[in-house]
């Protein structure tokens, strides 16, 4: 086993231990992504899309915040942790509530094209939302106290229902949308509970909802969620405006392009969870800056080489992955890569953020975004949705990401260089991928070395 220094940080570990689950959830969401392709075809694949839009666009909604609250306060008060986790989930629920309800009248809006059957559907997957909030939330206690073998295993599991699902459908012959939809609620119950039962033993105490906790987790989260919303409406506005405008053809292609464009973004993610615990953690601003910088630096080029990569084998993977019907979108998902990209590093910035306990100060750059996309989608969707979507979503994730780079700047004092990655950070790149292959670098990394 590795010992550290004292003065050593951990972050280095925590990376390397997501990192590998990280490979196996993007490999798990790519089956998933294939299996759904093949099983459907381009136009079952839009109806499932379709019928998913609207309760994975509301899930954020329900949210409130409360993931990345609830991680910020249990690694601040650990003795707290049943207490705090109870009182996000209460929070939680209500909020699903809300959300369902707004996507009981938004439902029939996006699908007007679609037949009756499809919007029962979609309206019954509305059941995901509470679903989704409940598990979201049970686990996130696990990152705050680096126990990342056990969240690694429950993410790994989480993912690994979606192609389970589409396995059993297939296998009973039922390869339409709408019964997948239906077999995934199940699955996604069944989940709850192993999760529940698992994190339950890892924090024993009374599950007391709190009012104090209340308080605490909604003064943290509702302007993170401000932040993060229009974030998470922007990862799917575009699918609304195709299906709207375009119906589920256009839309079973559109996912697909998504799909590949983004499969790099669970892997990336191994980065991202590890920097608000991390970053909170730190005792001194100035520690909590020179860590941040060499995260950034760090995930600037691991997305710039994921991003090149995607792209250049896009036209190849797409029509063999996925089938030949689906050729159509591999130029469609070449388009996708830049606003990918620009999304997971917009990511983590917003979790450095985060970190730092100033949710507030990405409301401003999200929301321009946002308002940004659905006016370029508004425009330019209904003319062609091959080069509309892409289009504005380059241009607004490229607003919003330097809107929220020049606050980051200021709040930390910092100059534009100490943004821009070296042939240091390159190196230490290099060293962590060796050790991470089991052949020990020669030189500690970036992320190691304090």
């Amino acid at each position: 086993m590795k010992v550290r220094g004292p003065n050593q940080s951990p972050v280095g570990d925590w990376i390397a231990s997501n990192a590998f689950t990280a490979l196996v959830i993007t490999g798990l969401t790519a089956i998933s992504g294939v299996l759904a392709a093949r099983a459907l075809g381009v136009t079952g694949r839009g109806e499932l899309a379709a019928i998913q839009i609207w309760a994975t666009q509301l899930t954020p909604l329900a949210l409130l915040g409360l993931g990345e609250s609830l991680v910020y306060f249990a690694a601040r008060k650990r003795d707290e942790i049943p207490s705090l986790t109870a009182t996000a989930i209460t929070i939680g629920l209500a909020g699903s509530v809300v959300a369902a309800i707004a996507g009981f009248f938004l439902i029939p809006w996006t699908l007007t094209a679609a037949s009756g059957h499809l919007v029962g559907a979609a309206t019954a997957f509305l059941l995901a939302i509470p679903l989704s909030v409940a598990v979201g939330l049970a686990y996130c206690p696990l990152r705050a106290v680096g126990a990342f073998g056990t969240w690694n295993v429950l993410r790994t599991v989480q993912t690994a229902m979606w192609p389970a699902v589409l396995l059993v459908a297939w296998g009973l012959g039922r390869r339409d949308a709408v019964a997948i939809s239906h077999f995934y609620l199940v699955g996604l119950s069944t989940l709850l509970i192993l999760i529940a039962v698992r994190v339950r033993r890892e924090f024993p105490g009374p599950l007391r909802v709190s009012t104090k906790h209340s308080r605490e987790l909604i003064a943290f989260g509702l302007p993170a969620l401000m932040a993060t919303l229009p974030d998470a409406a922007n990862s799917r506005v575009d699918q609304i405006f195709v299906a709207a405008y375009w119906g589920v053809e256009p839309l079973g292609l559109y996912a697909v392009a998504s799909t590949w464009s983004g499969a790099y973004a669970t892997l990336f993610s191994a980065l991202i969870h590890v920097v608000v615990p991390h970053v909170a953690r730190l005792g001194t601003g100035e520690e909590q800056k020179t860590e941040f910088l060499r995260l950034w630096r760090f995930g600037v080029l691991i997305a710039g080489v994921m991003a090149l990569a995607t792209a250049a084998m896009a036209p190849l993977a797409v029509p063999l992955l996925f089938g030949h019907q689906f050729a159509r979108a591999s130029g469609l998902a070449v388009l996708l890569c830049l606003p990918s990209m620009l999304v997971v590093l917009r990511q983590l910035l917003a979790a450095g953020s985060l970190g730092l306990g100033r949710p507030r100060s990405l409301a401003k750059a999200s929301t321009v975004a946002l308002i940004v996309n659905v006016a370029l989608l508004w425009l330019l969707t209904p003319r062609s949705f091959l080069l509309g979507p892409p289009l504005s979503a380059a241009i607004a994730h490229t607003v919003g990401a330097a809107l929220l780079l020049r606050d980051m700047r200021g709040h930390l004092a910092a100059r534009f260089k100490e943004f821009v990655p070296t042939m240091a950070d390159a190196g230490g790149l290099q060293a962590l991928l060796r050790t991470w292959r089991g052949r020990p670098a020669r030189t500690s990394t970036i992320l190691d070395d304090k």
